[in-house]
């Protein structure tokens, strides 16, 4: 109901547009760490009741989530935004479990499995997609995966926020 609600929707975008400037401030600094576990905090203390904070909480796991490029391209950014995430979680269980759904959605190896490419029983596109591979519209509107350099590059990203 809430995320379906029209008349909620103003609402939700606020909380949306608070969690990702959280996510946008956080820096390596211990004082910027430190502020932005308390902003986050007091941000979801602040709903109004569980299902905000809940909504609160997965906001700021996507968030986070979708820090996989830029943790990339420099890696000691997953050290303050893991830091923000644990502290926080620390009052907010719902938070962390919610950034590990969110992880395991995003890549396989939150949780081992394996797939093995039996083009008998697997076709291509459904072996990309079960190994987390992202679709992309391509050229004449048809959709391709990604680069298994692409797939590599965010997957360690994401491993690096999750270690």
């Amino acid at each position: 109901p809430l995320v379906d609600e029209a008349s909620l929707k103003k609402q939700r975008r606020d909380v949306e547009k608070k969690m990702t400037v959280h996510m946008q401030q956080v820096s390596a600094t211990l004082e910027q760490v430190a502020t932005k576990c308390r902003d986050v905090y007091q941000l979801i203390v602040s709903q109004p009741d569980a299902t905000w904070r809940t909504f609160a909480c997965i906001s700021f796991a996507t968030k986070a989530i979708k820090q996989e490029e830029l943790i990339f391209l420099n890696n000691k950014a997953a050290f303050p935004i893991a830091t923000v995430l644990v502290k926080v979680s620390t009052q907010f269980p719902e938070l962390m479990d919610a950034t590990l759904g969110l992880l395991h959605r995003e890549l396989l190896v939150a949780v081992p499995m394996t797939f093995v490419h039996d083009s008998a029983v697997l076709s291509a596109g459904q072996f990309y997609r079960l190994m987390g591979y992202k679709e992309t519209d391509g050229p004449n509107g048809t959709k391709v995966f990604e680069t298994a350099d692409a797939y590599s590059k965010r997957v360690e990203g994401l491993m690096l926020l999750y270690g």
